[in-house]
């Protein structure tokens, strides 16, 4: 089963989140005119970079940057058009995930013990911990029906974004494609959209040729130069076989091949 191959897989949220000490609250400083990510970082050498990264299903781009002070702590202000997924990077690889949005809130991290660390302020990535946690603790039988609920009922599309990319696309691609026109209609400018939507283009490309579908309508020349298509030849059996041009001798049949032309 595939899911979403992106940068917010399930086993890296759950590496990153399932020492998560403190939920975030409501709140944020109202005199602060976008973000405002603050806080310490344990055990980390002063003058390290830090890194505030948005990330899409494909991709990840810094969109801000600090250095560590010598008390370990940092700061980072700026402003985004709009709520987006992110990760808060330090300079060895450490990270810890996030909703992006203009508010302010505090964090602590410890380079050491990296699963274990404290965020307040976001509401939105306090819910975000609390999903990556219900992932890792529930039975793959009961997570996909909560994941399904899950992302028809929360209000915000990122959430539910994590929400559809942990579920099998083969299984659930009518959640997938409901989502995608979600996206469209609330994050209508988001690299997440378009990608999200690339990737189902790509994987509904990918199943129409899956074991057990219908193949699609090749035509091809046959020895006497007419062209021919697979749909001509419908209830019949027909065995297509892929050659490349190789250099003799040539491979020896698979046996699946040596197998089939007896009863064709």
């Amino acid at each position: 089963m595939k899911h979403l191959n992106c940068l917010l897989s399930t086993s890296l949220l759950v590496l990153l989140l399932a020492g998560c000490t403190q939920m975030g609250s409501m709140g944020g400083d109202s005199n602060v005119d976008g973000y405002l990510i603050k806080g310490k970082i344990n055990n980390m050498s002063a003058r390290a970079p830090i890194y505030l990264e948005e990330i899409t299903a494909q991709t990840a781009r810094a969109i801000d940057t600090a250095t560590v002070e010598a008390d370990g702590t940092f700061e980072l202000r700026g402003k985004v058009a709009q709520q987006s997924l992110g990760r808060l990077r330090v300079g060895n690889g450490t990270a810890m995930l996030l909703i992006i949005d203009n508010k302010t809130m505090d964090v602590t991290l410890d380079v050491q013990n990296p699963s274990s660390f404290s965020t307040t302020g976001s509401l939105e990535t306090a819910q975000l911990h609390s999903l990556i946690k219900d992932i890792q603790a529930k039975q793959p039988a009961e997570r996909e029906a909560y994941l399904k609920v899950y992302s028809d009922t929360v209000k915000n599309p990122l959430l539910a974004y994590m929400a559809v990319s942990n579920l099998s696309i083969e299984d659930n691609y009518e959640s997938y494609q409901k989502f995608a026109q979600r996206l469209q209609t609330e994050l209508p400018n988001s690299p997440l959209t378009s990608q999200f939507q690339n990737y189902i283009a790509s994987m509904q490309s990918a199943m129409n040729i899956a074991v057990g579908k219908e193949a699609p309508d090749l035509k091809l020349a046959n020895p006497a130069g007419k062209e021919i298509a697979l749909s001509s030849l419908r209830g019949k059996v027909v065995l297509i076989d892929f050659l490349g041009i190789v250099v003799p001798p040539l491979p020896p049949r698979k046996p699946q091949r040596s197998s089939c032309l007896p009863k064709i």
